[in-house]
């Protein structure tokens, strides 16, 4: 995950939801990352479980189309991939 500073997502350091985040979905351990972020953001749940079921279907397909919906989804929070 990078950062406007280059941070990493370590413990329960958090970026504010309003910088700019950044996951590489190619890598598991930035999918988790991910996931993490997307637990412990500020958001209503359901759009916390459009967002996870987005990087499962992601993650089970790793096709273009399933990666512009999560992608798409992200940007919504503030998440570049």
């Amino acid at each position: 995950m990078q950062s406007g500073t280059q941070g990493s997502l370590g413990g329960s350091s958090l970026p504010l939801r309003t910088a700019q985040v950044s996951f590489d979905v190619t890598k598991e351990s930035e999918v988790i990352a991910l996931l993490k972020y997307i637990h412990q953001n500020p958001i209503d749940p359901d759009t916390k479980n459009s967002l996870r079921d987005a990087v499962f279907s992601y993650r089970q397909d790793l096709g273009q189309t399933t990666f512009a919906v999560l992608q798409s989804a992200c940007a919504a929070i503030g998440v570049t991939l």
